[in-house]
C-alpha cells in the first residue's frame, strides 16, 4: 500500500495560509511494518550558486508525483 498525504502548514505571518508539504509512506505488509518512503523537497538554485531545498509548498504550486 503506498499512502500519499499532504499536511497544511501551521500559518505564521511569514507562511501564507495555504501552506502544506507533502510526503509518501510506503507500507509493506502490515501497520507494523510500516516506514517512511520520502517527503517531497524541491532543490532551487539562486544566483551566486546557492542552493536551497524547498519542503513547504503553496497553493499555487503544481502538485507534482515525484520518484524516490
Amino acid at each position: 500500500m503506498l499512502l500519499h498525504l499532504n499536511f497544511k502548514a501551521k500559518q505564521s505571518k511569514a507562511m501564507p495560509s495555504d501552506a502544506y508539504f507533502m510526503f509518501r509512506a510506503f507500507v509493506p505488509g502490515d501497520a507494523e511494518t510500516a516506514s517512511l518512503h520520502s517527503i517531497r523537497m524541491d532543490e532551487e538554485e539562486r544566483a551566486g550558486g546557492d542552493k536551497v531545498f524547498k519542503a513547504i509548498f503553496h497553493q499555487k504550486d503544481p502538485v507534482v508525483w515525484f520518484d524516490v
